[in-house]
């Protein structure tokens, strides 16, 4: 979320230019969220306290207030279920009233949110805007178009414009939800079927591709230190920790809000970019103010804590930088413990059981407190998201091919600051580069594709500094030319190549290393696009 005014605080920016309060591609991206996502729980309870309970009367009260004392923020988990909860979806939800039996209908809050504020700044339109000063005052938004244009927010419901308002319908303004196209997109690539044959698929239990590239975060030995795991910033990470906490969660970003185009597989290919294909949650000033922001970021600290427990104490803080990288000590501005204006730091909240809450992968299987042994958590968790190893396992059990235990992934180092922190998308291709949709708006209806990464950085260029952006965390990582990692995980990718007998994948036969090398070599290629589907010139 971008304020346009700091909060109070006892630290203040060098100059008049807002904090931005940003902790993005750096090793507080985990900690800072973790308070920012404890803060709004905490808000909420109050609510209900301070609001809800005490409307509530006889024996009823108590059982409220039991309710309100045992809630906890609840976490959609996009890996195991790749689909816009159930209760996100609707825009009405039925709800039980004061007296406990009571069951009304009413809008649903999760839908969306909405500003409810009318524009006095386009009279002739009457347009509520995000960015109006005097509607929404020092809550103002810096904010480019089209999102500086709504009043409620979309996923995949807004033109990707950056440049011309009048794209934007007033449904477009009021909010559209297009949630089928974010199924559509966790989804993609689908590896709910390898094809061997005509006749002859394996099947392997789950959708997309979100699972084989969170499964990796939950095994101990493959991140060195703290730092690989929890921040796209490169160090000169080894192979296996450019993977991050961060990355994964740039990309539920992306595929919720909208890359930009539509995926709809019904829509006329080779036609260009869509009229709904872009939203608040893959902008990084508005994100916040979808309310599924809140369900996915509890998932990521959710995560999070996963990887505390199977790594220890020991990896904390670990792969730092000394001379650029902020310590567990330094204050998560601009959250405060206390009315003193004392911050909060990353040591403060690196027990998350001290601060009244675990997950229930972590929990043990009888009493309310404590943790699980190890063994169970991680049975659980190779259950849940094990795939990869099952379906090498199917296909070993059927096929005979060479290299089924290697694993194979593209690593990435990427500019986030390139286009002045407009946020774009590097997108892979195993094929025939021939073959490459000319329009980003065809690129994932290819079946030569096979993934990304997405920088979810944000156009500061155009808030009035012309020598960079404003954002001080952002420019600090300017100067050093800090750059950011990220990986496509293509294993799966390369095993439906090996056993499908099309003609256009006869190149590659097995797993090898050698073979798959020289394979990938002559055949992958990719594409940067930014969000105003502006494709890069390759040599950049």
């Amino acid at each position: 979320m971008e304020a346009s005014k700091s909060y109070n605080s006892n630290y203040a920016s060098s100059d008049i230019t807002p904090d931005f309060y940003c902790p993005h591609n750096s090793i507080l991206f985990p900690t800072w969220h973790r308070v920012y996502v404890l803060l709004f729980e905490q808000r909420l309870w109050e609510i209900m306290n301070s609001e809800i309970v005490p409307q509530v009367t006889g024996s009823q009260q108590a059982v409220w207030q039991e309710a309100a004392n045992s809630w906890r923020l609840p976490y959609w988990d996009w890996a195991a279920d790749p689909s816009v909860p159930s209760v996100v979806r609707g825009d009405n939800v039925s709800i039980v009233e004061f007296d406990g039996k009571t069951v009304i209908s009413t809008s649903n809050p999760l839908y969306q949110f909405s500003t409810g504020a009318i524009s006095t700044f386009q009279k002739t339109r009457s347009v509520p805007l995000f960015n109006d000063r005097s509607s929404l005052g020092q809550w103002t938004i810096f904010n480019d178009p089209p999102m500086a244009y709504t009043s409620g927010t979309s996923r995949w419901g807004l033109s990707n414009s950056l440049n011309n308002q009048d794209v934007l319908t007033p449904q477009q303004t009021a909010g559209i939800q297009n949630n089928h196209l974010v199924d559509l997109a966790l989804q993609d690539p689908n590896w709910a079927v390898i094809k061997v044959g005509p006749n002859q698929d394996i099947p392997t239990g789950f959708n997309g591709s979100i699972l084989d590239q969170v499964s990796p975060l939950f095994v101990p030995t493959n991140f060195d230190n703290y730092a690989e795991f929890a921040t796209t910033a490169h160090g000169g990470n080894e192979p296996n920790g450019w993977l991050s906490l961060e990355m994964i969660h740039n990309y539920i970003h992306v595929m919720v809000g909208g890359l930009g185009w539509n995926l709809d597989p019904t829509q006329e290919t080779g036609s260009g970019p869509a009229n709904y294909s872009y939203g608040h949650m893959s902008d990084l000033g508005t994100a916040a103010y979808d309310p599924i922001f809140w369900l996915h970021h509890c998932n990521v600290d959710r995560q999070f804590a996963i990887y505390q427990y199977n790594n220890g104490k020991g990896q904390w803080f670990t792969g730092a930088t000394a001379d650029t990288d902020p310590t567990a000590q330094d204050s998560l501005y601009p959250f405060h413990t206390d009315t003193k204006f004392t911050n909060w730091n990353s040591d403060g909240v690196q027990d998350w059981t001290s601060l009244g809450y675990t997950y229930p992968d972590l929990a043990p299987e009888t009493g309310p407190s404590g943790t699980a042994p190890l063994e169970l958590v991680q049975k659980r968790l190779t259950e849940k998201y094990g795939v990869l190893r099952r379906v090498l396992h199917k296909v070993g059990s059927t096929q005979k091919i060479e290299g089924l235990d290697n694993d194979y992934v593209i690593n990435v180092i990427y500019n986030r600051f390139d286009l002045n922190g407009i946020s774009y998308s590097i997108h892979f291709f195993i094929g025939k580069e021939s073959d490459i949709p000319k329009s980003p708006a065809d690129y994932k209806l290819s079946v030569d594709y096979i993934g990304g990464i997405h920088t979810f950085s944000s156009n500061y260029w155009t808030r009035g500094n012309k020598n960079g952006v404003n954002c001080e965390n952002c420019q600090k990582q300017q100067k050093i030319h800090q750059l950011s990692k990220g990986q496509v995980p293509v294993t799966l990718a390369l095993l439906q190549r090996a056993l499908n007998k099309d003609e256009r994948w006869a190149a590659i036969s097995h797993l090898g290393k050698d073979h798959v090398v020289e394979y990938m070599t002559k055949h992958l290629h990719w594409r940067a696009v930014a969000v105003s589907i502006l494709l890069f010139p390759r040599p950049s």
